[in-house]
């Protein structure tokens, strides 16, 4: 009986620790995995949209939308983005210059934008529904490709890229 003497108080001290496990809410003892922390390399958040982004992606997919002959109001679009700018919080002064971005990236796509017929294909016309949609329903974000290069606003239809900044050091603004 010198076996059980020993096993017993091993099952009650291993019980013991199998249910502290569980009132603490640590899975790691039944799963072998570990509650990610902040600090041990946890995957950040992505960054935020800023507002200018999303200036540029509403105002393309209106222009875009309005080349491809899609049914919808542009200035009520826009209205709306302003709108939902001004609800964030976004400074007056700031306010301002994301109207003057919005109407020139706006006019900028759309006189990019040369030939209908080839520009407004079942894939491209499919993602600015897409957009165009999300963007009537008052979700602003830019999507992933937006985000990645101030180019594919235009996917493809000028050569050169254009750069949103270079509008503000135009005299078209003042």
């Amino acid at each position: 009986m010198p076996f059980a003497r020993h096993t017993i108080p091993a099952v009650i001290l291993g019980l013991a620790v199998v249910a502290t496990g569980c009132s603490s809410g640590n899975t790691s003892l039944f799963t072998g995995s570990a509650k990610p922390s902040a600090a041990a390399g946890a995957t950040p958040a992505p960054p935020l949209a800023k507002p200018s982004d999303r200036a540029l992606q509403v105002a393309a997919t209106s222009a875009r939308a309005s080349r491809c002959g899609y049914n919808f109001d542009p200035q009520r679009l826009r209205a709306s983005y302003i709108a939902s700018e001004s609800q964030a919080g976004v400074p007056a002064p700031e306010i301002a210059t994301l109207e003057k971005l919005y109407d020139i990236t706006r006019d900028r796509v759309a006189k990019s934008i040369t030939d209908t017929e080839t520009f407004c294909n079942d894939e491209q016309t499919a993602v600015i529904k897409r957009d165009l949609n999300r963007h009537m329903a008052g979700d602003f974000a830019p999507n992933r490709k937006a985000e990645s290069s101030v180019g594919d606003l235009f996917s493809g239809s000028s050569n050169k890229p254009w750069n949103p900044q270079d509008a503000f050091k135009s005299t078209q603004i003042r």
